[in-house]
């Protein structure tokens, strides 16, 4: 059973089904279980009904009996205690989650309500049901859904189409013509003209017009010949191009077309391998790609490229096909005024194929020679015009001399445990610069010279050289309040300090954190003595480069300190430290830490003048890394 797929915002499509939980990363699946020695592993027990990205990029999994948010840092699973004050079993089945437009995020459950997450604390609160002045219990809630209008809709078996009142922070009856709990609406879905369409338990489908306040069933089965078991429709997706798709219980795919007003049926039929395998559809997404990926509840999951048209197929030398992962062709180029066709593996090197005699030449990586590529795995590759192939590789770029033959690599040496240098897309303008989009951002190679810059992003963007002289000028200063210096792996600093009068501050802090995470991994913060958090590094985008390697971060900041009792922290996690460092190690250590050092008034002032002029100088791409680069004008 295929029941819940997702794409997140980092590319994964995850898939869950009644074994775990499945992540594809476009190259091959990991798959979780429940590991019962492992607290932190996917609870085990039922199916996964329910996959929703919120937009932090938090990842929420709800199924039979559990609710846990994925750590993407540690690969793990944190569980989320659920409100059961208004149930007495504490075991809900969750149909459905939803994350809102303010960021809220609510589950549906089976014969256990609506629930709001709290992220933070990890727990649930129970969202209350008004029917006619009295509080009432929902039944199933199969779905939940936010319509363009902001409000928050819930199907419920017992009492109907359901609506989140903002203001008494309570769910009401949502009343529409000729709709009541007897319909027992199961699905509830808007589309782009603001029609609200409703699927029941029965097979009816309708279709409710806001504009005139209209509602008018739709035969979806109308030209089915054979008997129809479940008419059940539990799914409702709209892809990229407009259509609509009603996956059925037992009845196969609609597809609906909402300008001819017309429906194409797709099911399962064994005289015909390319049609889609299973009728009992679960769930549809489309990925970035246009794929449409079509769970079922019995038969396993389809791959449907909607636009797909026949090609010729050539299939890489048998000579050099492993039957893995590695035969898989990530990047391709034509040679002009050539029949040669070069196309990257993913394990296996570049390969030349000629289309008219099937000649072909295998370049990889050869530890022992140096006249090989950098990395049998290859991301990218282009021609700049001067019979040369540059080949991006998950570790260097390379240049391959077609006539000669020769390869030379370049900046082997970004790429360092802990820090990885891939190179996702290169382009060549007509001055013969080459443009590098990689993990770390992008970069403007001059082949001739052999040099490089980088273009500034806010993954390598740096605090003004003079302002660190200056903080480096006050460190060496006896004005010290507090601090947490050359700190090692894994710890949890806490100290106070006391303040009898207000004093102005400069908080300087030095620690680790990657961008496309969104947070650092060693880090410090300010708090008073109620527990308020004043200043913190912990947010990565906040910060600047303290170079060597990409993930050494600093950040600086003014505070005006009323008198009271303060506490300054650190927190550090295991892999890189002070003295310990897994990457490059920062240009100056010494600001390694946090500290917080008194200074007077002209100082705070012209400080926090010029800190402030730094954060809001925009001078940089607000990118970490870069996966594809695209001309806007020919250059």
């Amino acid at each position: 059973m295929f029941s819940a797929i997702l794409q997140d915002s980092y590319g994964f499509i995850w898939i869950g089904t009644a074994d775990g939980l499945n992540r594809y990363d476009g190259y091959e699946f990991k798959v979780y279980k429940n590991d019962p020695a492992d607290s932190m592993s996917l609870p085990g027990g039922g199916e996964i009904w329910a996959i929703s990205e919120d937009a932090d990029g938090n990842l929420w999994i709800g199924g039979q009996s559990f609710l846990v948010l994925y750590d993407r840092v540690n690969d793990n699973f944190k569980k989320v205690a659920m409100d059961f004050s208004y149930y007495v079993n504490p075991s809900p089945l969750i149909y459905s989650i939803l994350s809102d437009s303010k960021n809220r995020v609510w589950v549906a459950t089976r014969n256990h309500g609506v629930h709001l997450i709290n992220p933070r604390k990890l727990t649930t609160e129970y969202q209350k049901l008004i029917v006619d002045g009295e509080e009432a219990r929902m039944n199933m809630t199969f779905s939940i859904t936010e319509i363009h209008t902001g409000e928050i809709l819930v199907p419920d078996m017992a009492h109907g189409i359901l609506k989140y009142n903002e203001n008494d922070n309570v769910f009401e009856k949502y009343d529409l013509p000729g709709v009541t709990e007897a319909n027992r609406i199961l699905i509830l879905f808007e589309d782009e003209m603001n029609n609200l369409w409703l699927a029941n338990w029965r097979g009816a489908l309708q279709r409710y017009n806001p504009a005139d306040n209209s509602i008018e069933t739709i035969d979806i089965y109308k030209s089915v010949k054979e008997e129809i078991t479940d008419p059940s429709i539990v799914e409702i997706f709209k892809d990229q191009d407009g259509f609509l798709w009603f996956g059925s219980f037992s009845n196969g795919l609609f597809r609906y077309n909402p300008v001819t007003t017309e429906f194409v049926r797709f099911r399962s039929d064994m005289s015909n391998p390319n049609g889609i395998h299973g009728n009992e559809i679960s769930s549809v997404i489309q990925d970035q790609f246009g794929i449409l990926w079509i769970g079922t509840f019995t038969t396993g999951l389809n791959k449907v490229d909607p636009k797909k048209q026949p090609f010729n197929v050539y299939h890489l030398p048998k000579e050099i096909i492993k039957n893995t992962r590695d035969d898989i062709i990530t990047a391709i180029i034509k040679t002009t005024g050539s029949d040669d066709v070069w196309a990257g593996t993913s394990g296996s090197g570049l390969v030349r194929m000629n289309l008219s005699n099937d000649d072909f030449t295998l370049y990889s990586y050869n530890p022992n020679s140096a006249n090989s590529l950098g990395s049998d795995r290859v991301i990218t590759i282009a021609g700049d015009g001067n019979k040369n192939i540059w080949i991006g590789t998950d570790s260097s770029l390379n240049k391959l001399n077609t006539t000669t033959g020769t390869i030379e690599e370049y900046f082997k040496g970004e790429n360092t445990p802990g820090q990885q240098y891939q190179i996702n897309d290169i382009k060549i303008d007509n001055a013969g610069r080459v443009y590098i989009a990689n993990t770390n951002g992008i970069q403007i190679f001059y082949p001739l010279q052999k040099q490089v810059t980088k273009v500034a992003t806010i993954n390598n963007r740096k605090l003004n050289s003079e302002i660190i002289s200056d903080i480096k000028d006050l460190i060496q200063s006896e004005n010290e309040l507090a601090s947490h210096i050359e700190i090692g792996e894994d710890q949890e600093l806490t100290k106070e300090f006391v303040l009898s009068e207000s004093k102005k501050v400069i908080i300087i802090c030095g620690g680790e954190g990657i961008l496309t995470d969104r947070f650092s991994y060693d880090f410090g913060w300010l708090e008073n003595e109620s527990g308020e958090t004043l200043w913190t590094m912990d947010n990565v985008y906040t910060t600047f480069h303290l170079g060597g390697g990409i993930k050494n971060r600093l950040k600086v900041g003014t505070l005006d300190l009323a008198p009271g009792r303060y506490k300054l922290n650190y927190r550090s996690d295991v892999g890189h430290s002070y003295g310990n460092w897994n990457v490059t190690a920062p240009k100056d250590s010494s600001l390694w830490g946090i500290r917080v050092i008194e200074i007077d008034d002209e100082q705070f002032n012209e400080l926090s003048g010029r800190l402030n002029a730094e954060f809001e100088n925009k001078d940089y791409m607000p990118v970490s890394g870069a996966l594809y680069l695209a001309f806007s004008k020919k250059i």
